[in-house]
């Protein structure tokens, strides 16, 4: 049986507004991290902790929260509780060539669907959602994702410009992604396979990972 579930580090559906680095950082940090990054890593480990996941990604995240980063030891140690718990339960799984995004590493994993989906899921979020999600949106990541998105941008035009839409030569990066997004109302309508071609222009041209 093929592994069918792709689990991508960036390309977690996570939509959150980090606030620039000019933030002042909270009481008890290093400092080395805006401010709407520790609160996201506050507000997080309150939910992990809620959601009842492992002590070792909860440690994880206290971790991140003194330290303003997860690094990709960090993200490695969870994933690895994540596979052992993969393993305990007999779903098969595979770690996928990583990508490199500026300076960061993207891990990439597959996993058995079919009837073991949902036990599947349950090992990623009691062992290293929390931690995955973190890494991929700290600021690094963001960052990274923004350059990315910045040099697939001419390929991107070109690609929507062939399928009939008009966008300004001058165009910013947040219009275009504005542009791609799958709107609500599109969602379940004709429009929808447009939506999806939209995206595939970006994904083709390497500004997006699948699952954006």
């Amino acid at each position: 049986m093929a592994l069918t579930h792709l689990w991508a580090v960036a390309s977690l559906p996570v939509m959150l507004l980090l606030a620039g680095c000019g933030d002042s950082p909270p009481n008890g940090h290093d400092g080395g991290a805006p401010a709407s990054f520790i609160a996201t890593v506050d507000a997080m480990l309150e939910d992990a902790e809620s959601d009842g996941v492992s002590d070792s990604q909860v440690s994880l995240l206290e971790s991140a929260r003194l330290t303003g980063q997860v690094t990709l030891e960090m993200l490695q140690d969870a994933e690895s509780q994540t596979f052992a718990c993969f393993d305990r339960a007999g779903i098969r799984h595979d770690e996928l060539a990583p990508e490199m995004r500026g300076d960061m590493l993207t891990p990439q994993y597959a996993y058995e669907g079919g009837d073991k989906t949902a036990v599947a899921e349950e090992c990623i979020r009691e062992h290293s959602y929390y931690v995955e999600t973190l890494y991929a949106i700290q600021p690094a990541a963001v960052e990274a994702n923004d350059a990315r998105f910045a040099s697939a941008m001419p390929k991107i035009i070109a690609c929507l410009r062939d399928m009939g839409y008009e966008v300004d030569d001058d165009v910013t990066p947040a219009e275009l992604k504005d542009m791609i997004a799958m709107q609500a109302d599109e969602i379940g309508t004709p429009a929808e396979a447009d939506a999806r071609a939209r995206l595939t222009c970006a994904t083709d041209a390497g500004g997006l990972t699948d699952g954006y």
